[in-house]
């Protein structure tokens, strides 16, 4: 009977404490912890991604859908040519030796040069870069498309080990 009895003053307790949850203000939901951000783009001039790509080459294709806000950040600066682009592309997260479909997922920040090309990629603090060769190469293509002939700064999607967006920059050395 004493056990029925506690049961059912325990029970009432649980809905009052349920009826408070339900009834929380919204402003607290900012208390949760938030995914941490990729880097802000370098300034720019902010342009509306391009759909198109840069050539015919179908080397060149991309989705827009995978630049965040779908923005690109054109720079003052001229793009180093495609070539030394290309090859410094292929030193970035450990180079030729890194598995060859994706970043691995050991660094928050990588850069690659080759003549006077520098690509940088940068994860949001606390995260680590694990981006996909073909969305790297469709962030680079997309970010070529819209600035032509102009270095840029972008986000693009699912390119960290959380899945958060990663911060890529085409620059000159």
């Amino acid at each position: 009977m004493h056990f029925t009895v506690f049961t059912i003053a325990l029970a009432s307790l649980a809905r009052v404490a349920i009826a408070g949850v339900a009834v929380a203000p919204r402003s607290d939901i900012s208390l949760f912890p938030r995914a941490p951000q990729a880097p802000a783009p370098a300034k720019g001039t902010s342009t509306k991604v391009a759909t198109t790509p840069e050539t015919s080459d179908p080397h060149d294709n991309f989705d827009p859908k995978v630049i965040i806000g779908g923005t690109v950040q054109c720079l003052a600066a001229t793009a180093p040519s495609k070539n030394d682009q290309l090859i410094a592309e292929l030193s970035i997260c450990g180079g030729i030796k890194a598995p060859i479909n994706n970043c691995p997922g050991t660094e928050q920040k990588s850069t690659g040069t080759s003549g006077k090309a520098l690509w940088t990629l940068e994860a949001a603090a606390g995260m680590k870069i694990n981006i996909f060769k073909g969305r790297w190469e469709e962030c680079c293509n997309a970010g070529r498309a819209t600035c032509k002939g102009k270095a840029f700064s972008l986000q693009c999607e699912n390119g960290t080990d959380a899945g958060n967006p990663v911060t890529i920059t085409l620059s000159s050395v």
